[in-house]
């Protein structure tokens, strides 16, 4: 909680807060203008808001730029602050002599105090979840028929989340919002391919004969399901009857190679082992023989000789 706040502007220059309720009272006349309203809007300029410096700028111009000194207490821990009207965008953790000792950037500030609140799980920032309960006037949330407002341009829809996330109820919400948005987005996509050519806009009539044509191939398409199992055993019979057939002809072509190969096999050891007998091959002959008439037999073998080499020509040739 806020204990207190320091400013050398003060006319008192510590105000202290307790525990409860803090009241801030006028004279006992009512004077107005004594500085309540801008006490409240301090109060929210500690808290990290900025519409003390546009609400209330005429405290700047007639005091000049100044600082704001305060202390949180978190349990037992004090933490102490500075902010100033100069640099409001930076808050200085300081020591408790309020001396500085770091700037951080009021983003930092506001995550540190939403967390120190223990806020941490409400869907919101720290500021979204303090500004409806800074009702000063000059803010912008003092519209009486817009009393979920934070500010007059707030929509009305946001409003009403930001309840609902404050009382931590939006998660169920959460999935079906997104659901929307992502729909939103396919359907603008869809109308900008459209508009521009990438797809074909549909009418209604033709989406009705689309559905028609749809619905007749889904039914092609059961029927083959439901036929497939008789068109494989069609194909496994004609693959079958055509496998015989080849079959069948590679053995036709395999006995006519081998009939060819014995025949080649003939010819060529008939090319290589038929040579002519010599008259030095007759001298073993006489030996047998002394009476054999090796004249005779040459002539004879110089005609064979004679076929021989007729018949290897012709048997080349074939």
């Amino acid at each position: 909680m806020l204990i207190e706040i320091r400013c050398d502007k003060f006319r008192e220059k510590t105000i202290d807060f307790h525990s409860g309720l803090n009241v801030v009272l006028g004279d006992s006349v009512a004077t107005n203008s004594i500085g309540k309203s801008t006490l409240l809007m301090v109060l929210d300029f500690v808290y990290g808001g900025e519409s003390f410096l546009d609400h209330n700028k005429d405290v700047v111009d007639e005091l000049g730029h100044h600082d704001y000194f305060f202390t949180f207490q978190f349990g037992k821990e004090l933490v102490y602050f500075r902010r100033g009207t100069q640099t409001p965008d930076l808050v200085y953790k300081c020591d408790d002599k309020y001396s500085e000792v770091e700037p951080i950037r009021i983003e930092e500030y506001t995550t540190f105090l939403k967390a120190s609140y223990s806020l941490g799980d409400i869907e919101l920032s720290f500021r979204s979840i303090v500004s409806l309960f800074s009702r000063v006037w000059g803010k912008e949330n003092l519209d009486v028929k817009h009393p979920l407002h934070s500010f007059k341009s707030q929509k009305p829809s946001d409003c009403v989340t930001n309840i609902i996330k404050l009382f931590k109820k939006y998660e169920p919400i959460r999935i079906l919002s997104e659901n929307v948005k992502n729909k939103n987005d396919e359907k603008s996509t869809i109308s900008k391919a459209a508009k521009t050519g990438l797809i074909s806009k549909t009418t209604k009539t033709k989406y009705k004969e689309n559905i028609t044509r749809i619905n007749a191939i889904d039914s092609e398409i059961e029927e083959i399901k439901n036929n497939l199992k008789k068109y494989a055993i069609n194909i496994s019979e004609i693959a079958n009857r055509q496998v015989m057939e080849l079959k069948v002809e590679k053995d036709r072509l395999l006995e006519e190679k081998l009939r060819l190969d014995s025949r080649l096999l003939r010819v060529r050891n008939d090319l290589n082992q038929n040579k002519a007998i010599k008259s030095k091959h007759l001298e073993s002959l006489i030996k047998y023989f002394p009476d054999v008439n090796t004249s005779k037999l040459e002539e004879v073998e110089s005609f064979h000789s004679s076929i021989t080499k007729i018949l290897r020509k012709e048997l080349k040739s074939s």
